[in-house]
């Protein structure tokens, strides 16, 4: 199975500080983003992993390069903007092989493992990967039957209009031949344009009910959010670099440090 990361987001709702950083490369828990991601492909024995990039390329590559991951990194450059679907086209003209894609700016820890699974014994066209939440209002709501076949989707509903709180974690399971059907050298979406064709065809097109953590790092408050959520929660699940306090003390220059940090 190949894996297509989108990385190539220029994260306008993050500015300043990816104005310096790609999206991709700014860190949680003192960790990139990416650097976390590649590490569930790794633990998931997925190492042919492609990465869609636009703005910043070269930072991210070099990054890639110097840490020297258990991947095998191919690097897909868009001279203009392709949206997530004409992304992955462009990473992947054809294939006969299931290809998951992922988001460059989302951190989880779903068993990918069981994903796939699903995905394979189901025969399905696509499988989206979906989580509840406690609030949908800022999500994609996913609408399925009784069977899991997706309907339709709600894009950042109101509480009272809120059909569910599982919600689209960008996490997707394409086979091959659904490469046929986005257009080459083109912007095209995935939630906008793909899925609806999808339905509206009546393709077969599931969603996977993950059990697990998913997080977005969208904008500076759900950066902050997401930030506090994994101190909280002393590092499980979850890599970091440097020293996590789990309780309050002071340093050797008698400075007081404030769990979790």
């Amino acid at each position: 199975m190949k894996a297509v990361i989108l990385c190539g987001g220029v994260g306008s709702r993050l500015r300043p500080l990816t104005e310096i950083t790609p999206k991709p490369l700014i860190k949680l828990l003192n960790m990139p983003i990416l650097e976390m991601i590649i590490s569930r492909l790794e633990e998931a024995d997925i190492r042919d992993v492609y990465l869609s990039l636009g703005y910043k390329a070269q930072d991210i590559i070099d990054f890639c390069e110097r840490k020297h991951f258990d991947v095998d990194f191919h690097y897909c450059i868009e001279d203009k903007p392709l949206g997530t679907a004409g992304g992955v086209k462009k990473c992947i003209s054809k294939d006969d092989d299931t290809i998951l894609v992922l988001s460059g700016d989302n951190i989880f820890d779903i068993d990918l493992h069981a994903a796939q699974k699903y995905h394979t014994l189901s025969s399905v066209d696509v499988t989206v990967v979906g989580v509840k939440v406690k609030d949908p209002r800022e999500y994609g709501v996913i609408i399925t039957d009784d069977e899991q076949n997706i309907l339709s989707f709600q894009e950042k509903p109101t509480w009272e209009n809120a059909a569910s709180n599982l919600i689209n974690t960008g996490i997707y399971f394409l086979n091959g031949s659904v490469l046929d059907l986005i257009p080459v050298d083109t912007p095209y979406d995935f939630s906008y344009q793909l899925f609806p064709k999808l339905i509206k065809e009546k393709r077969s097109f599931m969603c996977f009910q993950a059990q697990g953590f998913w997080g977005d790092v969208g904008e500076f408050e759900t950066y902050l959010t997401l930030s506090s959520e994994l101190l909280h929660r002393n590092g499980i699940s979850f890599p970091y670099a440097g020293t996590l306090y789990t309780e309050d003390c002071s340093d050797d220059k008698g400075n007081t440090i404030i769990a979790p940090c």
